[in-house]
């Protein structure tokens, strides 16, 4: 499968078991690997209830350092006001929306978020005995019914996490395209060059809108 970026090059931190749980230690541990072995851009792909002063210290030192970190909103229709590291200054929080650009019910929301980016039935690939849905539903759901599972390799997803990945990708490439850029520079470059959804301007339930990479990449600096 390609993405937005097909040739750029992907650190995989795992933090979290089978379970989807993790310290947060863990998360801070990674941040900091991440920073030590040459990352641009740290994409933390969970959203926790609470605050955290190591992954907040893991993050205000990644952004010291010129990093740009992007985080999702929940995915459970919830404030980004409760959520680590959606919440976290400076960070890149981003929302969920569906194919006819409108804001996916289940994404986060609130005074912190900044964009959106397409997050239902987003295609994925998985393991054959080992996928995340399975996990998640703590059954395998492909003993029964469901439009999720496609085939042996493939599945959709919904979630804010599953729309990071898009506004990831999407930075890379402004990054690509003017590497004299800093990672403030290029947030913002996404921000301003959205289409606006729901009320004009910004608002709390689709930020500043759905990133537009063909706007962001012909933006003048």
């Amino acid at each position: 499968m390609a993405g937005v970026n097909p040739h750029v090059k992907i650190m995989l931190l795992k933090v979290t078991d089978l379970k989807s749980r993790a310290r947060v230690v863990d998360f801070a541990n990674a941040i900091r690997y991440a920073i030590d072995h040459g990352a641009k851009i740290i994409q933390i792909s969970i959203a926790f209830r609470g605050r955290s002063k190591p992954v907040e210290a893991a993050i205000a030192l990644a952004q010291k350092k010129g990093l740009l970190v992007i985080a999702p909103a929940s995915s459970r229709s919830e404030s980004t006001a409760k959520l680590t590291p959606a919440s976290t200054p400076g960070v890149l929080t981003v929302g969920a929306c569906d194919r006819n650009d409108r804001r996916a019910p289940f994404s986060g929301w609130g005074p912190h978020l900044d964009v959106v980016a397409p997050g239902v039935d987003i295609l994925g690939l998985h393991a054959w005995g080992t996928d995340f849905l399975s996990l998640m539903a703590g059954k395998d759901i492909r003993k029964e019914p469901s439009g999720a599972v496609l085939d042996k390799f493939f599945y959709v997803s919904d979630g804010s996490c599953s729309a990071v990945p898009f506004v990831t990708g999407a930075a890379s490439l402004v990054w690509q395209k003017n590497p004299k850029l800093t990672a403030e520079q290029v947030k913002q470059i996404l921000i301003m060059t959205c289409d606006d959804l729901d009320r004009p301007g910004w608002d709390n339930k689709t930020g500043a809108g759905r990133i537009n990479l063909k706007k962001a990449l012909t933006m003048k600096a």
